[in-house]
């Protein structure tokens, strides 16, 4: 290799296999967002059978549901996007890399005098340098939509927790204000008794 490649041999080999890892990282993430979006599937089936009957409150809560459900779609397309399936650049097979080294060492051996002068090993460090730099270019890129998308899936999976609790909030509030009001309690009671046979 050439003096001015010397340098960024070893950074050349220690980036790519980090760019390699960085999809492993991606995916060790998704049981994060899974468990979220179950919790949060979950958490909603039992906000939706708590609905206040009526009136100003249940406007509201029929309001946070719905973007609360937009933001877990959203979250679940976000976290799709993420895992879509992307060919990674990797260096070239063994056996082709044995081949090339062999070819080198065959036309340096030939007694031509302009065949002599190349190093070999030389040669075949550079040409292993460029597959290396083309390779992480290629995958930083992947990376970094990846990551992108990930951190745009986070933040749309905190908006809908942050809604869920607050449909929570709604729920207690509104059924509290029931029980403190013998009125609406006597109202809420006798429209969840079942109507009579005739």
């Amino acid at each position: 290799m050439g003096s001015a490649e010397e340098p960024i041999a070893d950074y050349l080999a220690g980036t790519y296999r980090q760019e390699i890892d960085q999809e492993e990282i991606i995916w060790r993430s998704l049981p994060f967002f899974a468990a979220v979006l179950a919790l949060e599937l979950n958490a909603l089936f039992i906000a939706v059978r708590s609905f206040a009957p009526s009136g100003a409150w249940r406007s509201t809560e029929m309001a946070l549901l719905a973007i609360d459900a937009l933001a877990m779609l959203v979250t679940l397309g976000l976290v799709t996007a993420t895992i879509f399936p992307v060919r990674f650049e990797y260096m070239p097979k063994a056996t082709e890399l044995r081949e090339y080294a062999l070819a080198l060492d065959k036309y340096a051996s030939d007694p031509d005098p302009e065949s002599t002068r190349i190093d070999p090993a030389a040669v075949l460090q550079s040409k292993l340098a460029d597959y290396q730099a083309q390779a992480i270019d290629h995958n930083r890129r992947v990376n970094q939509r990846r990551l992108r998308w990930r951190s745009f899936a986070g933040l749309f999976a905190m908006i809908s927790i942050f809604l869920t609790i607050s449909l929570a909030f709604i729920e207690v509030t509104s059924d509290l204000n029931v029980q403190s009001d013998p009125a609406r309690k006597g109202i809420t009671a006798h429209a969840t008794q079942p109507a009579p046979r005739r």
